[in-house]
């Protein structure tokens, strides 16, 4: 409601003075009757009744006059015409005063004064004063707040335009977010989940079992992560695996992954799940022990019946460092004895004991880099009584090796439940090889780390393109319980829409009309319903155009479709195989660079709007592109100081990623550059015509760092036509070995190379594209890659990923 002014007059036989407020508060007239014997004194917006009355009447020309006790106000008004012997004109009011009485019953007083201060009412912050009471711009501006309180009654939409949509978040990125839960939906699926984590602690072997939870995009199977999460986080430890991106290095992306959660901390508490772990295996191996123990073991364990927690408390009282060594010796000595003290398992469990001693966030970070197999300073790894890796250490079977230990470790404690999700970007053509690599890295999973639960989120047509192209070994181990996630009914919709709005005080019904619940409720999954019911919102409370529905671009395939696509797949393949046997060079000493091209993969008709006929998009579409870009931003720059394991391969893998989407804006070649048989830092050529850039990442450190970049200082030499560019992520250790600094240096005096040291804001903009492309192709954000690309690169034209893409 906008045709109003909120007015307030003093005076008792004819206005004195009179202040008028526009519908947004603000104050478009004041004046003092000068003809009025107690406005003498007054110097400034004096002016003859005859004046104020003449630009009342204009003001209020087709308007709704509000006062607080109108009739009081419109009986000065009509006698101050009636002195000058005018008519009156007649006008619309509203009284706050009557309308306080309907909307705030059973208060003491209704004066403005007694009001104000009941609702907390403020005017510039300030809380009214009754000393500056009966002022005819004070009362309006109070009388103004007043009104809008009671508008907000009167239309509870009103209330909700400083509210946050509460429809605004309708997907669960990961298991450790808290979104509003309605229990009922899925519960036998929920069920079903926990039963399998019985059975395998039941198991008298704790074999691994899989499970593979199918359901359609946005039909809630993180969701249902984030449930088991918060159930099972006090007893079990939950891992969460996104998509990996290199097919070389997924047991490490996998390992990785497995530690970030492990450092999560487990809901309402100051511990990480691997506190838990710890704390919860330690004292059932004193149990389990028992007669074995000494004294001091045995009255430690007496003082642990209570709470398992306590253990760090009291491991850090007295002689604290004797105590955590005690530990340290106990479990390595039972490891020995249990298992074996060959590999890297001893100093697997020596790392985990020291990550849980420690509170110092910076040790923590340290010890969690070096759980990852990474390197430590000399100084570092004395200080934390931790052995440096060797610089050969073969990431992958150290990957799988420490797996295998924390698997084992749990036997102490309870099952883990490993979750893989986000996968059907693997699906692409071009993730194919990374397909057969995760295949095989499951397979290696379910042989070497016991007491798990390993469950895949995956779409049905997923599903079925991954037991076409893995081993039956694998899809058959996975595949133990398939649970299926079908589309909840209109009631538990209505219910989950109603859970989201619970804090507002406000139900369905008054929100939306039966007609428009009907639209929302009749989309096809649960955030599709999320997503209508969030431009519904924006329509009604902030008056945003309302988005026009469209059908889905990503329609599950059906059985021909999908042999299609693979024939597709295949024929591409063949073209790639016969243009690398064409393209092929002898080489002319063993040292000269080669080049290795990285496929390309078509456009997706799916996700392409090339099509010259077709609709450009609309202002919805890309306002809700923005609304993406802006919350995914803001997210990813929270996680930014979180724990995180850095790896060129998963690095090098977000460059190839987001090229490859960009294939549908412009044709960029992609290849990788060899140097006979010596190690390169990771890293992807990418061409444009005559043009070209090549990317890498360099995260490792120590004497490896100095023989990577000496060989890559080489290419950049060999190859002048290029640009290159290597990379370190600003978290990583600072170089501070003489030669390593030298070859830096040498790198950056070149014409055609640089070391650039990726800070915040980089890595920030790096990871938003990834996801960005990612989410789609995963079908977790329901627009046109296309489109979405185009947007971002209007928005942010002068991304420095994108100009070192070509793409600018």
């Amino acid at each position: 409601m906008s045709n109003f002014l909120v007015i307030d007059t003093e005076g008792k036989d004819e206005i004195a003075e009179i202040a008028i407020l526009d519908s947004q508060g603000e104050l478009i007239y004041e004046a003092y009757n000068a003809e009025h014997p107690s406005k003498q004194d007054i110097k400034i917006k004096r002016k003859p009744l005859e004046t104020i009355l003449s630009d009342f009447i204009e003001l209020a020309r087709n308007k709704r006059l509000v006062f607080h006790y109108a009739e009081h106000d419109c009986q000065v008004i009509e006698e101050s015409f009636q002195k000058l012997g005018q008519p009156c004109p007649n006008f619309e009011t509203d009284c706050t005063w009557e309308l306080a009485q309907t909307y705030f019953p059973r208060l003491d007083s209704y004066s403005l004064e007694h009001l104000s201060k009941q609702l907390l009412l403020r005017v510039d912050g300030q809380l009214f004063n009754s000393e500056f009471a009966h002022a005819a711009r004070y009362d309006a501006q109070f009388t103004y707040q007043l009104y809008q309180e009671i508008l907000k009654r009167q239309n509870p939409l009103l209330a909700l335009k400083n509210e946050p949509n509460p429809f605004n978040d309708s997907r669960v990125d990961n298991p450790f977010q808290t979104h509003p839960d309605y229990t009922k939906l899925y519960e036998q699926e929920f069920t079903t989940l926990k039963s399998l984590v019985q059975d395998i602690k039941q198991d008298f072997n704790h074999q691994s079992k899989g499970a593979v939870v199918i359901g359609e995009a946005g039909s809630g199977k993180t969701h249902l992560m984030m449930r088991l999460a918060q159930d099972v986080l006090s007893t079990n430890r939950l891992l969460f695996i996104r998509q990996p991106n290199h097919p070389d290095a997924v047991l490490f992306h996998t390992y990785s992954r497995i530690l970030e959660s492990f450092v999560e901390p487990v809901p309402n508490t100051n511990y990480t799940q691997l506190d838990y772990l710890l704390a919860q295996g330690f004292i059932n191996f004193l149990h389990s022990e028992y007669s074995r123990l000494s004294s001091k073991g045995k009255a430690l364990l007496d003082q642990l019946q209570d709470s398992h927690l306590s253990l760090f408390e009291i491991l850090n009282r007295g002689s604290k460092q004797e105590n955590w060594q005690r530990m340290e010796r106990w479990l390595t000595n039972w490891w020995k004895d249990t298992y074996s003290g060959a590999g890297y398992a001893i100093q697997i469990i020596k790392g985990i004991v020291k990550y849980c001693r420690y509170t110092d966030p910076h040790r923590k970070q340290l010890i969690t880099r070096w759980l990852a197999g990474g390197e430590l300073e000399d100084k570092e790894a004395d200080q934390l009584g931790l052995e440096k890796w060797s610089d050969d250490l073969n990431k992958e079977d150290f990957a799988l090796e420490a797996m295998s230990v924390f698997g084992k470790f749990s036997l102490l404690d309870e099952p883990l439940i490993i979750v893989f999700d986000q996968l059907e970007g693997l699906g692409l053509p071009h993730h194919h090889k990374t397909l057969l690599s995760f295949g095989e890295a499951v397979k290696e999973l379910f042989t070497h780390v016991p007491n798990s639960l390993i469950i895949l989120n995956l779409f049905s047509d997923r599903w079925q393109q991954f037991q076409d192209a893995l081993n039956p070994a694998v899809t058959d181990r996975i595949a133990q319980d398939e649970i299926h996630l079908e589309k909840p009914n209109k009631q538990n919709l209505k219910a989950i829409l109603q859970l989201k709005i619970s804090d507002l005080n406000i139900s369905l019904d008054k929100l939306f009309t039966d007609e428009e619940q009907e639209d929302i409720l009749s989309q096809d999954s649960i955030r599709a319903v999320i997503n209508r019911a969030s431009g519904y919102y924006k329509h009604k409370v902030h008056g945003t155009p309302l988005p026009t529905t469209s059908e889905s671009l990503n329609q599950p395939q059906t059985n021909t479709d999908y042999r299609l696509q693979k024939l597709e797949e295949e024929v591409a393949s063949i073209k790639r195989q016969l243009q690398q046997v064409f393209s092929t060079k002898e080489s002319i000493a063993s040292e000269e660079p080669k080049k290795e091209p990285i496929p390309a993969e078509e456009p997706n008709p799916k996700n392409s709007s090339s099509n010259p006929d077709e609709t450009p998009p609309s202002n919805s579409v890309q306002e809700e592109i923005l609304d993406y870009l802006k919350q995914q931003e803001q997210a990813i720059n929270q996680q930014y100081q979180k724990p995180t394991i850095i790896n060129d391969h998963d690095d090098i893998g977000k460059i190839i990623e987001i090229a490859q989407g960009f294939q549908y804006l412009t044709s960029l070649e992609m290849q990788t550059l060899k140097l006979g048989k010596k190690k390169l830092p990771d890293h992807v050529v990418v061409k444009k015509g005559k043009s070209g850039n090549v990317l890498g990442f360099l995260q490792i450190a120590g004497s490896a760092f100095t023989a990577r970049l000496k060989n890559f200082n080489q290419l950049v030499v060999s190859h002048p036509n290029l640009n290159f560019t290597l990379m370190r992520d600003a978290r990583e250790p600072k170089i501070t070995g003489k030669v390593g600094r030298q070859e830096i240096e040498k790198l950056n005096h070149t014409d055609n190379g640089s070391f650039t040291i990726l800070q915040q804001a980089d890595r920030v903009e790096l990871e938003l594209l990834y996801k960005l492309i990612t989410d789609i192709n995963n079908q977790e954000f329901d627009v046109k890659l296309e489109t979405a690309l185009e947007t971002f690169l209007e928005q942010r034209p002068h991304h420095w990923l994108t100009e070192s893409l070509l793409i600018n």
